[in-house]
């Protein structure tokens, strides 16, 4: 059976100052470093700003690096934050070559540079990857955190034709008919409600993945647990939020008996996007497990 998550703090307890996220991710854009790394004819775009331990974040299926920019405003004078951007379709990518793609151009990012071994935080899709780097190159990634990791994914007939279809398709998410409506329904209640232009800022970073990238990676969402990841040693925290589903609530409980080194906490009322919803809070899940 399913523990339910804990109940919300009591309202005494002190709330930081909301982050002024539009100041935030500009300054982010104007401080990072960005940077292209090629491998394979294909490339990874990597933001990074702070100094100390490297963490290195893995996005959703859909967005760019730009929304982790509050987690790593947040996380600059004591981590060195790396966003990483996924290579795009446009190189040839398929869904069966996603997550090799992905690891080693998490490899040659380390590399390029100059890292050690790393932290790893991967947010549903980036739980995946995560996952899959960590398996594949043990001696890279020290420590993970996975929310809500999305992998095994059942989809029908019909879905992987529309990917199939998709992957050939101009065009972005938002010129997709009823995708504004089905993102409102599954995740904006997630958001404060004191500063709308939030979820204003999700809807426009996310709408702007293009179609053909969003369904390889949709399509490799479907990619089935390794038996493999048993091996996986490294301490991993599992982030669980409300809204996760059927699917995301069997692969948490999945790996929480899976993996010998696994840890659960639930972040209430933060949604699968924690980062922008409650960046305070993720943070200190992220100091508590990945630095000290």
């Amino acid at each position: 059976m399913t523990a339910p998550p804990p109940a919300p703090p009591a309202a005494g307890e002190g709330c930081p100052t909301p982050l002024a996220w539009a100041e935030v991710v500009q300054a982010f854009q104007e401080l990072g470093e960005v940077r292209e790394h090629a491998f394979s004819r294909r490339a990874v775009t990597s933001r990074r700003l702070g100094r100390g331990k490297p963490i290195y974040f893995l996005n959703h299926a859909s967005g760019d690096g730009l929304l982790f920019a509050l987690t790593a405003w947040l996380l600059k004078d004591e981590a060195e934050c790396v966003v990483i951007d996924y290579p795009a379709v446009r190189s040839g990518l398929t869904a069966a070559g996603f997550l090799p793609a992905v690891v080693e151009g998490l490899e040659q990012v380390r590399s390029d540079l100059g890292h050690g071994s790393v932290n790893v935080y991967g947010a549903t899709l980036g739980g995946l990857c995560g996952l899959e780097w960590m398996r594949q190159r043990p001696g890279s990634v020290a420590r993970g955190i996975l929310q809500t990791p999305m992998f095994s994914v059942p989809w029908t007939p019909m879905e992987r034709t529309l990917f199939a279809l998709g992957r050939r398709l101009p065009g972005t998410l938002a010129g997709l008919p009823g995708w504004k409506g089905m993102l409102e329904r599954n995740h904006r209640d997630w958001f404060p409600p004191f500063d709308p232009t939030r979820w204003d800022f999700l809807l426009a970073n996310q709408g702007a993945t293009p179609l053909r990238d969003a369904a390889v990676r949709l399509r490799a969402a479907g990619t089935p647990l390794s038996a493999e990841t048993k091996s996986i040693a490294q301490p991993v925290l599992i982030v669980r939020t409300e809204g996760e589903g059927a699917g995301l609530t069997r692969n948490a409980e999945t790996l929480a008996a899976t993996l010998p080194h696994a840890t659960t906490e639930w972040m209430h009322t933060a949604g699968h996007s924690p980062f922008l919803t409650h960046p305070h809070r993720l943070v200190k899940l992220i100091r508590a497990h990945l630095l000290e």
